[in-house]
């Protein structure tokens, strides 16, 4: 008998210590919590943090009258954010030049130094970044790619190709311009 108990308790051990041991393992596999320290979240925050500087722009909307709202706050939050802290921090304003430009450039001010951000690592200018433009050349050189008559094209702009004119509504001839359907 003495060996029944001896085989039954180590059974009901082993039933223990594997039910135990499962419960681990399910919790291992639950999904970490939201929160700013997901991969995909600190990822986005720094391409908007990088976008935010390099833009470096604030615009009308970015005020309500005098004051930043929280559009505005946002943005400067952002540029404050990139891993580089390249200073002077240079803050555009790209507002017309009216009775509220010196109020608002105020705001700014009064903004980044809450933020503990010195008046010599700020510098503000008036106008659009001219580091933040890029020519519409190399993107008009590639429009023509774009519009090309294929005749496997899902809409094809050549009136011999097949599907002409369907414009995917099931055979509907097309009424819009183009090729020699009204000749």
């Amino acid at each position: 008998m003495n060996k029944y108990l001896i085989m039954l308790t180590t059974m009901a051990l082993a039933v223990v210590t594997g039910c135990a041991q499962f419960e681990r393992s399910v919790h291992n596999d639950d999904f970490p919590a939201e929160g700013p320290d997901r991969s995909y979240q600190r990822f986005a925050a720094a391409h908007e943090s990088a976008g935010a500087r390099h833009d470096g722009m604030l615009y009308a909307y970015h005020f309500d009258g005098d004051h930043l709202n929280s559009l505005g706050e946002h943005k400067l939050s952002a540029m404050l954010h990139t891993n580089d802290h390249a200073l002077p921090l240079v803050v555009y304003v790209n507002a017309p030049d009216d009775a509220h430009l010196s109020p608002r450039k105020q705001a700014i001010t009064t903004y980044l130094a809450d933020a503990g951000i010195k008046d010599q690592q700020v510098r503000l200018e008036y106008g659009p970044n001219p580091n933040a433009t890029s020519s519409a050349a190399a993107n008009l050189m590639r429009l023509s790619k774009t519009e090309s008559e294929s005749p496997v094209a899902s809409n094809p702009t050549n009136s011999s190709a097949s599907g002409y004119g369907t414009g995917g509504s099931a055979g509907a001839p097309s009424t819009g311009g183009g090729g020699d359907m009204g000749k």
